[in-house]
């Protein structure tokens, strides 16, 4: 009995981990994929020769989008360090309970 909510515990923290990693993920590709867009674009009407060149003319994000995508991404971080901290108190509060019960 002990065991499946061990068990059922570690596989919702397992998944919840998994949704966030899948969402992470999803935000780096979406955004390779649109700056390559972008430099592919600069290659075909600019004339650029190279990935490089092209790149290098592609313009610059704005300050304001910068400090907003760093914001995100510390929120992010700052929950899944919450996220993985509770995960090791609820597993320390189950395997102290599953001792005490022995």
């Amino acid at each position: 009995k002990h065991l499946d909510f061990f068990c059922q515990s570690l596989n919702g923290l397992a998944h919840g981990r998994r949704v966030l990693s899948d969402k992470l993920k999803t935000v780096v590709e979406d955004g390779q994929r649109a700056l390559i867009t972008t430099v592919e674009g600069m290659i075909e009407t600019c004339g650029e020769s190279t990935f490089n060149d092209a790149l290098c003319h592609v313009p610059h994000l704005s300050k304001d989008h910068i400090h907003a995508c760093i914001d995100e991404m510390k929120i992010l971080a700052t929950t899944a360090d919450a996220m993985a901290e509770s995960e090791i108190e609820a597993l320390s509060v189950v395997w102290d309970a599953l001792n005490f019960i022995e």
